[in-house]
């Protein structure tokens, strides 16, 4: 297992993880009502935050 930053073609990734999970449980639908949408991370990837992610096997775990 590798960490690396993320780029842009890691975010379909990052909903279908943050999708998963049990733990304070979001939909899309939530999500994008708080402005988290596959169109708005990007702008928030360069102008405010950077992101990390865990690969193996070459894909983001």
């Amino acid at each position: 297992m590798r960490t690396r930053p993320a780029v842009p073609a890691d975010l379909p990734s990052f909903f279908e993880i943050r999708t998963s999970v049990r733990e304070n449980e979001m939909s899309l639908e939530e999500l994008a009502s708080q402005g988290v949408t596959l169109q708005t991370l990007p702008v928030l990837m360069d102008e405010n935050a950077r992101a990390w992610v865990a690969e193996k096997d070459g894909k983001v775990v």
